[in-house]
């Protein structure tokens, strides 16, 4: 598939289809140093004019997190060996690849009950008409999320954390709204960014709020994207969040 690079402001690129005139962005498309995040309405707009391509895009580009991360969760949770629905939250949903993954991996409807959730409502749209979510959500990420405490048995988010501040206290909603003592936590993080995280990871471990399941081995990100290729890779974690924390002990 021939593409042609047209220059953007923002540290970014476009990609253009020669075959169809379709467009994906192309280079580092969050255009912000590791752990600063992007400004939700700049992420909101690029994914929203994304949407129509981003499917065909990260085939292309051989982005295979989605599965990679729910064979680890079909590993660790066995969804196909329980009586009781798993209640998952897939943040930063997509277009419903996450969600399609889960499915594919054994947390069939009768297994798991899929909430997803995301910022771009076009995304959402596509993901809609994917049919593998219970229910769905424009939600921003770098705000405090809407739900009860420990609502959630399952905490899934790929390929997302790079848009968002390592200071937003994201990890810490992700845990609040986990089940305590059995809830799990999976995301990625790409090797040029996972550093910046590392303090916040960390925290959480030092103040008892999880505790560290599982760290992948470096794994292919966007491989047939040169800007990222086998220089920039991307590490899924799984994180339980524990029973007792220190902020209880302390109340």
């Amino acid at each position: 598939m021939p593409l042609f690079l047209v220059g953007l402001a923002h540290s970014e690129s476009v990609a253009i289809n020669a075959a169809d005139g379709s467009t994906a962005p192309t280079g580092d498309v969050a255009g912000v140093a590791p752990g600063e995040g992007m400004a939700p309405s700049k992420a909101k707009e690029l994914y929203d004019g994304w949407a129509d391509t981003y499917t065909r895009s990260v085939d292309d580009w051989g982005y295979e997190a989605p599965e990679r991360v729910a064979q680890i969760l079909e590993r660790l949770c066995e969804p196909q060996g329980r009586t009781v629905k798993l209640q998952i939250l897939d943040a930063g949903a997509g277009d419903g690849l996450t969600g399609g993954a889960l499915r594919q991996h054994g947390f069939a409807n009768y297994a798991a009950r899929i909430t997803g959730i995301d910022l771009s409502p076009r995304l959402l749209d596509i993901a809609r008409q994917r049919a593998v979510y219970d229910e769905l959500a424009e939600v921003d990420l770098s705000q405090p999320l809407a739900y009860e405490d420990e609502a959630f048995d399952v905490v899934n988010c790929i390929g997302v954390l790079s848009y968002l501040s390592a200071k937003s206290g994201v990890l810490r909603e992700f845990a609040r709204v986990s089940r305590r003592g059995s809830g799990l936590i999976a995301f990625t993080l790409r090797t040029d960014h996972a550093p910046a995280w590392a303090a916040e990871r960390q925290a959480l471990v030092d103040d008892g709020t999880w505790e560290l399941v599982e760290e992948s081995d470096p794994l292919p990100y966007l491989p047939h994207n040169p800007a990222y290729g086998t220089e920039i890779l991307v590490v899924a974690y799984v994180y339980r969040a524990k029973a007792s924390r220190a902020a209880d002990d302390d109340a």
